[in-house]
């Protein structure tokens, strides 16, 4: 999770559904470590994400349990102009 990623904007709309739209019954999970973990953690405390779960690594079959569990997924990548 570096800053190409764009990361934070996931973190921007999961508290966009649960603090605006109250969405409580939806959870958001991030994957992977990088540059920016520490900050989007401090991130999602900031912006009170309970809802959001974060872990630096996981086993290859664990991330595929997880995926499958998922009703919608993202590769992000932020365009650099």
């Amino acid at each position: 999770m570096g800053p190409q990623d764009g990361v934070e904007l996931v973190l921007e709309v999961a508290d966009q559904v649960v603090h605006r739209l109250g969405r409580h019954d939806i959870g958001f999970t991030l994957i992977g470590s990088g540059d920016c973990y520490d900050e989007l953690v401090a991130l999602s405390h900031r912006l009170s994400l309970t809802t959001t779960s974060r872990s630096r690594t996981h086993p290859d079959s664990d991330v595929a349990s997880i995926l499958s569990t998922a009703d919608v997924g993202s590769p992000l990548t932020r365009r650099i102009r």
